[in-house]
Formats: structure tokens, sequence, C-alpha cells
């Protein structure tokens, strides 16, 4: 069945849209959500982060190859609370610029003088943006397997601290620390 995300929000369920998924169980989702931005945001500058829908957005990573082509790498993960704890799903699509055939081939009437198009259809009031069309490539799957690795060291790195002794906290004085300068 589908996943809810903490809230109840219907979302996106990580495992019904091809996430690279793993399951924290014995991680709270404040951790999970926490650990899920940290790790995307060292990949990708993250444009949105809403912890009651689950969904974390990068903003896209376009570059432009040899010969013109524009290619970019979107990203964005999914947290969602389930009873064996937090799932966190990421996918990263690589994607190429494209033209629509819609907007390479235009219909054209030679025997009538009357606009083949409307202002909407000729896309009128449409942000660049909108207008744009990125077609899937592949995934970028290493990428991917990174995130995961990232996730799971910041959790534990969450859990580790949580059970160290109060002298061991950060912050707290260590017999080994010393005072540079002076």
């Amino acid at each position: 069945g589908c996943l809810a995300p903490l809230g109840g929000a219907a979302g996106p369920a990580p495992l019904d849209q091809g996430f690279r998924t793993v399951r924290l169980g014995g991680a709270d989702y404040d951790t999970a959500f926490a650990a899920a931005e940290g790790a995307l945001g060292v990949h990708f500058p993250i444009e949105s982060a809403n912890p009651q829908t689950g969904l974390i957005v990068a903003i896209p990573d376009e570059r432009t190859r040899l010969g013109g082509a524009r290619i970019r790498r979107v990203a964005r993960a999914v947290v969602q609370q389930t009873p064996g704890g937090p799932v966190v799903g990421v996918q990263v699509q690589v994607q190429k610029y494209a033209t629509p055939d819609l907007r390479a081939i235009r219909a054209s009437t030679p025997t009538d003088d009357r606009p083949a198009t409307t202002p909407i259809q000729e896309e009128a009031g449409l942000t660049p943006q909108q207008q744009e069309y990125w077609m899937n490539v592949r995934r970028d799957e290493p990428i991917e397997r990174e995130i995961i690795q990232q996730i799971l060291a910041a959790v534990e790195d969450v859990r580790a601290g949580a059970a160290r002794p109060a002298a061991t906290q950060p912050g707290a004085p260590q017999p080994a620390d010393t005072v540079q300068g002076g």
C-alpha cells in the first residue's frame, strides 16, 4: 500500500515512484528528515524542504556540454513515517533539454491567412521555466547511493551522540583539549 507522510497529508510515495529507499528503523521522523535534507544539500542547493509533506526538492544543477547540449540533474528526497520507522527515498534524474514536437512543427494553412494558433497555444502567459521541456535520460544511481550512505551515517551519528555519556558530549571539555594561540 501507499505510505503516508507525517501529518497524513497526501504526498509522493517513494516506493511507488522509483526512489532509491532506505528504512531508518529506530530513528525518529525529525532526525530522518534532517539527515535527508543535509545529505541532499551536500550535493545540491536546496530549493524547498517541507517537514509536513516530507518532500525535499533541490535546485536543478544545469550544465552545457560541448556542442551546446543542455543537461541537468534534478534531485529530490521524500521522508515518510511508517510503522517500522521512517523511510527515506532519494531520486536524482539526469535530463536533457529537448524541444517538444508541438513546438518543433507548427501548423500551417497556406490557403488561409488567419492565424493557425491562438496566443494560449503559443505559450502566452507562461514563464520561461514553464516553456522549457526536459526529458528524463537516466538516473544518477552513484549519487543516489552516496546520498543514502550519507543519510545512514548522519542518523548513526545522532544515535551515537545520544548514547554518549555526558562527559563526552560535544562542547564538553576533554582531557586532550588544548588551547592554541596566544
